[in-house]
């Protein structure tokens, strides 16, 4: 997939549901559960004007939530495949990315028709300008679409792996979510992302944020949205690559003026999803579904819950089309020695997704592994190899050594570009739910000493 934004690359899965510290959580009556069916139904009106805040449970429930309902909506026309990423533009309508095995769809649903474009590959988040324009990560570039123009491509900026999380400020200028390229800018830098601006009329790319990521310490930028007075606000993500715990999260916001400051920081994983009557929605992962929910702010120190509901961020109960398992290819793979190239440090290409994606993904975002449900909540990645070859040689060593019972997949940044940056590949084995992985990342340098620097704890 694309640019994921739902995960970064946490060194481990703590418990990041229940309440939160300092900030209480109002349940709203009727949809405390992750009930697909829950609400009542109408037909896609809402979707095609784009109102409300369009959100996904699963595969493809779609419900369009206001400040005091929830409604189903139809999705009969969005055809197989998972849909993820939505975006709404009152007037224009509501697009999302129809995520298939192979070559996605940027689905556009419109008063008059609903369009469906075939990508090139992964496809993530999905942007509306207020003129009616759309634009959305293909990893290493944006494309733009209109009604009444032929789309176009924007490469990514020089010294760049990927973008993702693309925003239309205005008609003219588009700020993305950009990961830096070690190789080519600060080379002390080796996992940062970084907003980026570009001007539409004149071609040229600016860069707006400074962010520093030295040594093994990280830095990613998640969800951005785009404020009634202008302002972008977005989730800064902190962590580091040799710790075993969570990052921190904190809320930022650039202003019109190009002042990038702290908000506040944020008590637990959380990313936004939006704006409903003037006041910041979060999606918060809920560990006991396996599903996103959707907050409103009624305060700083106060969520109501509005239901089950994914924005920007994937899906975590849904598995992801892409997603091949090592071994059914491993036959046909020769014997090569593997060559690790660098710590995974969390992109999105495209996630992104971030996503990055947007890159990402990115997008960023998918997991490489199952959900929570699946019965796993973490994994042990080993990477990063130059080759696809490389990734699966280190995936046969682990079911050598773990036996075939052992869950492992070789993934790349197209269908985990929140752990893999783009360009190379990794194979990850999954830690079931209830064993410590401190414990089973130890064990595995136990087992394989020979990948004791390039073994780390990720999300699943």
């Amino acid at each position: 997939m694309g640019h994921r934004t739902s995960l970064v690359s946490l060194a481990l899965v703590a418990s990041v549901i229940g309440a939160l510290s300092g900030v209480g959580l109002s349940r709203a009556s009727g949809v405390t559960a992750c009930d697909h069916t829950r609400g009542s139904f109408g037909a896609s009106t809402a979707l095609s004007f784009g109102l409300g805040l369009p959100a996904v449970v699963g595969v493809g429930a779609l419900v369009d939530v206001a400040a005091d309902q929830r409604r189903l909506v139809d999705t009969s026309f969005a055809g197989p495949g998972v849909i993820r990423h939505l975006s709404a533009e009152p007037g224009s309508g509501t697009a999302f990315v129809l995520d298939r095995r192979g070559a996605d769809q940027v689905v556009i649903v419109t008063p008059a028709r609903t369009i469906r474009l075939e990508q090139p590959g992964e496809a993530t988040h999905p942007s509306w300008s207020t003129d009616g324009r759309l634009v959305w990560s293909l990893g290493s570039r944006l494309r733009v679409w209109s009604a009444d123009a032929p789309s176009f491509d924007i490469a990514a900026p020089t010294g760049t792996l990927g973008l993702f999380s693309p925003v239309f400020v205005d008609p003219e200028a588009i700020v993305v979510v950009a990961e830096a390229d070690p190789g080519l800018t600060r080379t002390e830098d080796e996992g940062v992302d970084d907003l980026w601006r570009f001007d539409v009329t004149d071609r040229r790319w600016n860069r707006l944020t400074g962010f520093h990521a030295r040594g093994d310490r990280w830095v990613a930028i998640r969800t951005p949205i785009l404020r009634a007075d202008g302002s972008l606000e977005f989730v800064r993500i902190d962590g580091l690559s040799s710790r075993t715990g969570l990052p921190s999260f904190s809320l930022w916001r650039l202003a019109t003026d190009g002042a990038v400051n702290e908000v506040r920081g944020l008590p637990r994983e959380m990313y936004l999803a939006g704006i409903l009557g003037g006041k910041r929605v979060w999606n918060i992962y809920d560990q006991a579904s396996g599903e996103w929910r959707l907050y409103a702010e009624a305060s700083a120190t106060t969520l109501v819950d509005l239901g089950c509901g994914a924005v920007m961020v994937d899906p975590r109960s849904v598995d992801d089309p892409d997603r091949t398992p090592a071994l059914e290819r491993r036959s046909s793979v020769p014997t090569v020695t593997p060559t690790p190239t660098v710590t995974p440090t969390p992109t999105e290409t495209a996630t992104p997704t971030v996503s990055p994606t947007p890159t990402s993904s990115p997008t960023p975002t998918s997991s490489p592994t199952p959900a929570p449900d699946d019965g796993y909540l973490s994994g042990i990645l080993v990477g990063d190899f130059a080759t696809f070859e490389a990734a699966t040689e280190a995936a046969v060593k682990i079911h050598a050594a773990f036996g075939e019972a052992a869950v492992v997949e070789v993934v790349d940044s197209a269908t985990a570009p929140n752990i893999v940056r783009p360009g190379v590949w990794a194979a990850v084995m999954l830690v079931p739910d209830g064993t410590d992985p401190l414990a089973a990342l130890a064990d595995l340098r136990s087992r394989l000493p020979e990948y004791q620097d390039w073994s780390w704890v990720v999300s699943a």
